[in-house]
């Protein structure tokens, strides 16, 4: 369990968070540049990118075990607590970052398709149902969850 750890180990793996965060950040703002700017070969790359990241975000985010992050730095020691407090502080601030980013992307992503969907109605008259929602599914098959979580 990650509280079981010393206070050093606690304080690095919440920095390793924090700084794959912030990577992640900087890679939704490229992207965000990449769809704006139409740059598909850019957007690939960074989409790829941003996989890995992620990847290597659940994995750091596993190894703290399954007791809620606030209840482990609760337990530790008077000495450190507001060190550790400090620090899921600013991951948090950046994992909310994150957040919003992706969350403006999709926006860019859902007006881009709904962009093509009138483009394809006006000039064939037919709707474009095989067009992925926000959800990440296609109208025509709304079954199942999103594929891309990040």
């Amino acid at each position: 369990m990650f509280s079981d750890n010393p206070p050093e180990q606690q304080k690095a793996a919440l920095s390793e968070l924090t700084t794959l965060s912030d990577d992640l950040c900087a890679l939704l703002l490229q992207e965000r540049e990449a769809l704006v700017s139409s740059n598909r070969d850019g957007l690939k790359a960074i989409v790829d990118a941003k996989r890995a990241k992620c990847a290597e975000i659940e994995r750091c985010t596993a190894a703290l075990g399954t007791v809620p992050l606030r209840e482990q730095i609760a337990q530790a020691e008077p000495g450190v607590v507001s060190e550790l407090e400090r620090l899921h502080k600013i991951l948090l601030t950046r994992a909310d970052q994150a957040q919003e980013y992706n969350a403006v992307n999709g926006k860019i992503v859902h007006r881009t398709q709904q962009s093509v969907r009138d483009l394809i109605h006006l000039i064939s008259g037919k709707d474009a149902d095989l067009l992925y929602s926000q959800q990440g599914q296609t109208t025509a098959t709304a079954k199942g969850t999103a594929i891309a979580r990040a």
